[in-house]
């Protein structure tokens, strides 16, 4: 029996998103491989839920791309030790990883 799938019960694929080195002490990388087309958004929130940083804003990424957060805050201030949250958006998915700050 054949039964087609509607647009909303379509499988969102989220892109591959790898954080390296983690933890860190500086700077970390934030690696994405896109499963999908779309814009591309990269945040940085704290474990209160704050945002903390925008790493990146991206119209269309086609490829694999790697961005880097310097561990300071949208006013340039330098992040505290401790751990935050990566937020990935691609098109209509959401990627998130924990990442620690030495």
């Amino acid at each position: 029996i054949y039964t087609p799938v509607s647009a909303a019960e379509k499988i969102i694929q989220s892109p591959e998103l790898k954080l390296f080195p983690n933890p860190f002490s500086e700077q970390i990388f934030i690696e994405v491989e896109p499963k999908g087309k779309g814009p591309l958004l990269i945040l940085i929130y704290d474990m209160n839920g704050r945002l903390i940083a925008k790493v990146a804003e991206v119209k269309s990424l086609k490829s694999k791309a790697t961005f880097l957060w310097n561990g300071k805050n949208s006013n340039g201030q330098l992040c505290p030790p401790g751990q935050y949250l990566c937020v990935v958006r691609h098109g209509n998915s959401l990627e998130t990883k924990k990442l620690v700050k030495l």
